[in-house]
């Protein structure tokens, strides 16, 4: 079994929810901001595995109201993320900073 990690990149409409097509079975290792202000996912998936799945992910802010979701659907903690790109390039003084909490959306 051939095994890498592949990188996943969320939209930048942020609060959002992205859907990937990921290889069954793959595994969410972390997610970060790139220097570019780019968040991105990184997961362990079977390179041989030709079954794919779409997975859905939440992103929200600190103090953001996440929508109702139905009974059926649930949210499972994936990661967060200090996002201090728009403040290094936007602000000289007192910088502001985001978090972004990411949440896999399951049934």
């Amino acid at each position: 079994m051939a095994v890498v990690v592949w990188k996943y990149t969320f939209s930048q409409d942020l609060p959002s929810i992205s859907t990937f097509s990921m290889p069954i079975g793959a595994k969410i290792l972390c997610v970060k901001m790139m220097p570019n202000g780019i968040i991105s996912m990184w997961a362990l998936v079977n390179k041989s595995e030709t079954n794919l799945e779409e997975r859905k992910f939440l992103l929200v802010g600190t103090g953001h109201t996440i929508k109702d979701q139905p009974d059926s659907v649930g949210l499972t903690y994936i990661g967060t993320v200090l996002d201090t790109y728009q403040a290094e390039h936007n602000w000289i003084e007192n910088p502001p900073v985001f978090v972004w909490h990411i949440f896999e959306v399951v049934k």
